[in-house]
């Protein structure tokens, strides 16, 4: 699981923001807006390989841990296992998974349900469970096929997979959850507008 908090009540937004936040008739109205953008701005972030002035590093050829996977699940390696980029898509989960929830009138939560969200977004070392040497060992040919493709290309790749039961995998960090200035001025644009419908509709009422 991996979390970004906003925090719409801290001075890193200035006594004046704080004050139309207190002022707003529906502040969940104005989060769940922010809330919705930051979700599709993250999700752009994995087509666009970084966030911000952040660019992610490529990945490790070939990927260990993907491999490790498919093959244990009976799949076919992929051509992307291969590729330096993108990164962060091979196991097609991590994207559709980031989401928000709005906890109280002044905070947002962002982020992934997914474990191996937090290993990438702080770069957290770890070690993964690894069946092919047990396919290999009951004579799976699709396992034995996978390999003997991929000793092709990578052999010693091919070599720690097809022995270690368990491999220990260090990965670069890549920061899909973060806040850039172009973010700050969509939450001051967003709750300005809320307060000033928010106004708009109280003279009306009023009226």
């Amino acid at each position: 699981m991996a979390i970004m908090r906003v925090n719409f009540d801290t001075k890193a937004f200035g006594s004046v923001l704080n004050g139309v936040i207190k002022a707003l008739k529906n502040p969940q109205q104005a989060l769940e807006q922010i809330g919705w953008e930051m979700v599709q701005r993250t999700q752009r972030g994995f087509d666009t390989q970084g966030r911000g002035p952040v660019q992610w590093p490529s990945k490790s050829v070939p990927n260990i841990p993907g491999i490790a996977r498919r093959v244990s699940e009976g799949k076919t390696i992929l051509p992307r296992y291969y590729e330096e980029r993108p990164a962060l898509i091979d196991s097609v989960t991590l994207k559709p998974s980031i989401n928000f929830i709005i906890r109280g009138d002044t905070q947002l939560l962002i982020g992934t349900p997914l474990e191996y969200g937090q290993i990438h977004q702080d770069g957290i070392a770890h070690t993964i469970k690894n069946k092919i040497p047990e396919l290999l060992k009951q004579g799976n040919k699709k396992a034995a096929r996978e390999m003997a493709k991929l000793k092709k290309k990578y052999p010693r790749a091919a070599a720690l997979l097809s022995s270690a039961e368990e491999i220990r995998i260090k990965p670069k960090r890549r920061p899909f959850l973060i806040t850039t200035r172009e973010d700050f001025l969509m939450f001051v644009e967003v709750l300005n507008m809320n307060f000033v419908n928010s106004a708009i509709n109280e003279a009306q009422n009023g009226a």
